[in-house]
């Protein structure tokens, strides 16, 4: 019996619920759209610029072993160093 009651009762207000929102639905008021703005740029641009490397330099000192000399030291040097900036250009699209 209380079954029969609550479909009754959900078919009586299943149409109301449904059209609540669409009474309300002219009163809502409308916003007027945006004045155009500029268009926006068609490309994106990107730019890496990359670090400078300083000059490096390694001294290894001479190897001894048992007083014997087995690896006279090394000196190695690099020049500081630098790229120039890299630029990429996209679409948008």
């Amino acid at each position: 019996m209380r079954t029969r009651k609550l479909a009754a009762f959900a078919a009586v207000l299943a149409p109301l619920a449904l059209a609540a929102p669409a009474a309300h639905a002219s009163d809502v008021p409308t916003l007027p759209l945006p004045a155009a703005a500029a268009a926006p740029p068609a490309y994106a641009t990107f730019t890496f610029i990359p670090p400078k490397v300083a000059p490096i330099q390694v001294i290894i000192g001479a190897t001894y072993i048992g007083g014997k000399l087995i690896s006279p030291g090394v000196n190695v040097a690099t020049p500081g160093t630098s790229l120039p900036p890299m630029t990429w250009t996209l679409p948008l699209s």
